[in-house]
């Protein structure tokens, strides 16, 4: 989804500059590291690389390596496109919920078609027997219908 795509724009664009300002960093580049922290860096990123850097990843071996493997970092980045995706899980059931209940209606309609059908052709045929035959039909189809109508369920306005 879009939110997906934001928070992924978002982690490239904070892992190339925490790339960049390593160089820095590495090169002893005060001037480059100040223009990260006070311009680059977004404020979301400054207080996971804080948070890291109160770790002491520079000295302590147990540390996380970079400030993305710190615990909830995903959290911090995916947090909306997580709500996004739920909502959108959930629209999309009920989407075909929707979708299942207008085949429905189409088919009830079409077997109460098929009731004027075999109750109208009953009166072309000659024989008794093929006339009780498609009225029989003719009624099933209405029962069959009716039912299956009861039992859908329907657009309450209030």
């Amino acid at each position: 989804n879009r939110e997906t795509a934001i928070a992924l724009t978002r982690i490239s664009y904070d892992a190339a500059t925490f790339v960049d300002a390593s160089a820095a960093f590495t090169n002893d580049d005060q001037a480059v590291l100040d223009l990260f922290n006070e311009r680059l860096f977004r404020d979301e990123f400054k207080v996971l690389l804080d948070e890291w850097l109160a770790l002491d990843p520079l000295n302590d071996p147990n540390a996380p390596k970079t400030p993305f493997e710190l615990d909830g970092v995903d959290d911090v980045y995916m947090a909306e496109s997580i709500v996004w995706d739920e909502i959108a899980s959930e629209k999309f059931s009920a989407g075909k919920d929707a979708n299942q209940n207008n085949d429905n209606w189409i088919l009830a309609t079409v077997m109460f078609a098929s009731v004027l059908f075999f109750a109208g052709i009953s009166t072309k045929f000659k024989s008794s027997r093929i006339r009780a035959l498609s009225i029989g039909l003719a009624t099933f189809a209405l029962v069959g219908s009716t039912v299956l109508v009861v039992s859908l369920p329907r657009l309450i306005q209030v």
